[in-house]
């Protein structure tokens, strides 16, 4: 796969002040350094116009609290500049080939049953994949059957 990485540089100054004995006291910047990166962004499942409303790139760089590890992955809540929460799950690499990674993601985001969650979408983004559903604000699956209190 080839990514494309866009730089955009802004040159930096500084103004330094000077003391009455001729040192330098303090340096501030008069411009801010600022890099965009392009990566490509693939659909995997799902509708393209619910993925637009969501920028790959945005995604990738808010902060996340990590929900937890499985087979598949680490699953991660996310909370969107827009003050809505999703939950985002970044795949394992190496965990299958390509083309079988895409098979199982359509296969099982086709599934539609009142027990499961929907996937909204799935995507490439700079080489890993990430599958985005709905936050349930309800917790875990395990800890509502189980209680937090497990037994050694």
């Amino acid at each position: 796969m080839i990514q494309t990485i866009r730089l955009i540089l802004t040159r930096v100054a500084t103004m330094r002040a000077k003391s009455s004995e001729g040192k330098v006291t303090n340096t501030t910047p008069m411009s801010l350094l600022e890099v965009k990166l392009s990566l490509p962004t693939k659909i995997i499942f799902g509708d393209a116009a619910i993925a637009q409303k969501y920028d790959a790139a945005e995604l990738a760089q808010l902060s996340k609290i990590r929900l937890g590890e499985g087979t598949l992955g680490t699953l991660y809540k996310v909370v969107l500049n827009c003050g809505s929460i999703i939950t985002m799950r970044k795949i394992r690499d190496g965990l299958v080939s390509t083309a079988d990674l895409e098979f199982w993601i359509k296969f099982f985001g086709g599934l539609s049953d009142e027990w499961l969650l929907p996937m909204q979408f799935s995507l490439w983004y700079g080489g890993e994949a990430f599958v985005i559903h709905e936050y349930l604000c309800l917790g875990s699956l395990e800890e509502l059957l189980h209680g937090e209190n497990k037994f050694l």
